[in-house]
């Protein structure tokens, strides 16, 4: 594989799939590029060929849904990049695949690439291929009713999946034909069918309310905030550009769903979905404490980033163990491999200083004081200021003992409220 036509894929053209509806984005590319290298490997093909068409195989969308694969391919021709790397015919070639991938196509593509192409992009799985077709009718049909989008489904899944429709298959290598198969045989039941819709039509109903918020600069902003760049602590997170008072009205409309569905929200790649899921959870807290906290404690992996932490953590862990004496949950959280789990176990804490209890902030936080992570020190320093707030001896005899060993970062958040000569003083000890 080429690593420079790779890099310009990955910088210039894959970042475009960002702004299509729900059922075309990134996620979707990324599958179609890795079927198709997949495929590719039954076959003497390029095997540069393969990924652009792959990756260029939607670009059309950006111009027009009915013709985009017609667009598509016009992108791939004027793209002048590509001619580094191709020659006129190989373009040609890979121009005419993108025109021939698409599933209602009558004729049968020209080439093997436009077959290898039309395959991978056959997303022959029944929860996928329910969720993106809710996705779409509510991009694109936003006046009809819960019934009048099932009645939109059915016609769908008849025209296109069922016995006799429009979707065709052309590599034998595929698996697409045994989950067709097996696909069709689920649309013969129509009380699963209706089961399935109701529980995806839920889910895609809250997204698509968070994405009404969808502020393009905030979009823009989120990412770097957050640190989703390679190697950062956010990498990989994404992030639509809705603000918390928005997710927060959409979480409180939504506070009646299921928990089941709250956790199903909960493994969304999109930031501000986990959000509005971490946000149900506290809602429901009061009244379902054991079920709320055993979700929460089995999805750290997905509270993972400082803002879904601190927005949680101190009413679900805190509030939780607040009134119990054995409190070795969030010990066990603080020697956790996982930055998350650390930082929940310190900000959890929050809850105990606001009702006088001091004793577990001490000894998590002196836990902590060695902690290699930007994030946990100022999590510590934080409660350790908190708790200085409503007893200033106990924050100076904390640091009297340990001020020389807290990171720079710990102690600064720690004496924040502190007067500006005792800040000073403090702040010698560690220089």
């Amino acid at each position: 594989m080429n690593s420079f036509l790779r890099r310009y894929i990955e910088e210039q053209i894959l970042p475009s799939y960002d702004a299509f509806d729900a059922a075309h984005q990134r996620d979707h590319v990324l599958k179609v590029m890795a079927e198709s290298a997949e495929l590719a490997r039954h076959y003497k093909v390029d095997v540069d060929m393969v990924y652009v068409i792959a990756a260029y195989h939607d670009l059309g969308l950006e111009v027009d849904r009915e013709t985009h694969h017609i667009e598509s391919a016009r992108i791939i021709r004027e793209d002048k990049a590509l001619q580094k790397w191709f020659s006129p015919e190989q373009i040609e070639i890979m121009a005419q695949a993108a025109e021939d991938h698409r599933a209602s196509n009558e004729h049968e593509p020209r080439s093997i690439y436009g077959k290898i192409i039309a395959e991978a992009d056959r997303d022959i799985n029944g929860p996928t291929i329910i969720r993106r077709t809710i996705q779409y009718g509510l991009k694109h049909y936003p006046t009809l009713d819960k019934e009048g989008h099932f009645e939109r489904f059915l016609d769908h899944m008849a025209n296109k999946y069922a016995e006799g429709g429009y979707l065709k298959l052309w590599i034998p290598e595929s698996p697409n034909a045994a989950k067709l198969k097996e696909f069709r045989t689920l649309l013969k039941n129509p009380e699963t069918i209706q089961q399935l819709f109701n529980k995806e039509w839920e889910m895609q109903r809250i997204i698509n309310e968070i994405r009404a918020h969808i502020d393009p600069e905030k979009a823009r902003i989120l990412p770097r905030l957050f640190k989703t760049g390679k190697g950062e602590y956010g990498e990989g997170d994404r992030f639509m550009g809705v603000t918390v008072p928005n997710i927060r009205k959409v979480a409180k409309s939504n506070k009646d769903v299921s928990l089941d569905l709250v956790e199903k929200l909960l493994q969304s790649e999109w930031h501000e979905v986990r959000m509005c899921a971490v946000l149900l959870l506290v809602e429901k807290f009061q009244k379902q404490k054991e079920e709320v906290l055993e979700i929460y404690l089995r999805n750290t992996a997905r509270i993972n980033n400082w803002d879904l932490v601190d927005l949680s953590a101190p009413q679900i862990v805190g509030g939780y163990l607040l009134n119990k004496s054995d409190r070795s949950l969030l010990y066990l959280l603080a020697k956790s491999e996982s930055l998350w789990e650390r930082r929940i176990a310190i900000v959890s804490t929050l809850t105990f200083i606001r009702n006088g209890q001091f004793e577990d902030t001490r000894a998590i936080s002196k836990m902590l004081l060695e902690d290699n992570h930007d994030l946990i020190h100022k999590a510590t320093g934080w409660m350790l200021r908190e708790m200085g707030k409503r007893d200033l001896a106990l924050l100076r005899s904390f640091l009297s003992k340990h001020s020389g060993t807290m990171s720079r970062t710990t102690l600064r958040y720690a004496i924040e409220k502190m007067n500006p000569e005792e800040r000073k003083f403090w702040m010698n000890k560690i220089d």
